[in-house]
């Protein structure tokens, strides 16, 4: 299992959500008042970016260390596996919800985080066999995509 050291305070993409934040609330204008749509775009620029494809940072998850969890048989690595996938799709929907844009999933409230989990990491697998490259990309990225696919919004 491989563990990377935690990088010392914010990442790039939440260090310039703050300074946007702070500096809207200097002008008197946040995500609350009328005068804050800048912002809401902002937000959801931010988490588009973060969420479907980026390339991995120092000190983030990617594909190939989240493959290396999920295939682990031990009871803390399918925890570890479940809980990551699980954080990153209701992250993802908590900031579409707080950005109010639509997550670009619809996850059945029914869905077993077991499910969840399964799905993605077929997805991981089956990917790797094609492009092995994408082992470097960042696993938040990639499950944002993968839940995308899978879990469409029907209209």
């Amino acid at each position: 299992m491989i563990f990377r050291k935690q990088q010392n305070g914010p990442l790039p993409s939440q260090r310039y959500a703050l300074r946007c934040a702070r500096q809207g609330r200097r002008k008197g204008r946040n995500h609350t008042s009328g005068g804050g749509g800048m912002i809401k775009v902002r937000v959801a620029l931010i988490l588009t970016i973060a969420l479907f494809g980026a390339p991995a940072i120092a000190g983030q998850i990617t594909v190939g260390d989240l493959h290396e969890i999920c295939s682990g048989t031990d009871y803390e690595s399918r925890a570890a596996c479940r809980f990551y996938i699980l954080g990153v799709t209701e992250g993802a929907g908590l900031g579409a919800a707080v950005a109010k844009a639509p997550a670009g999933f619809c996850i059945a409230p029914d869905l077993s985080s077991v499910a969840l989990m399964e799905a993605v990491e077929k997805a991981i697998k089956d990917d790797l066999t094609l492009f092995p490259k994408d082992r470097d990309l960042a696993a938040s990225g990639f499950i944002g995509t993968v839940v995308k696919d899978s879990f469409p919004c029907r209209e």
